[in-house]
């Protein structure tokens, strides 16, 4: 029987955030769990419609890619 890790594509995004945080496509909208846990911020891409989470985006088969296809620097941070 395989395991369900090699079934399931790598999960890359923690390391591609950074590049993600500094797009100018990004939407940050804070989530909080409970009142007892920090609020933490997800990111989504505002160019693709429908799922517009960044790390669906970024997955080897989204529309950005793990290569950033559609990343552009913002200008002022």
């Amino acid at each position: 029987m395989t395991p369900l890790a090699e079934l399931l594509p790598a999960f890359t995004f923690d390391e591609q955030r950074a590049q993600c945080a500094r797009c100018r496509h990004r939407i940050e909208m804070p989530i909080k769990a409970s009142r007892a846990e920090n609020a933490r911020v997800v990111l989504r891409c505002n160019v693709i419609s429908g799922k517009r989470s960044c790390s669906l985006a970024r997955a080897p088969d989204g529309q950005c890619g793990p290569d950033a296809k559609l990343f552009q620097a913002e200008v002022f941070q």
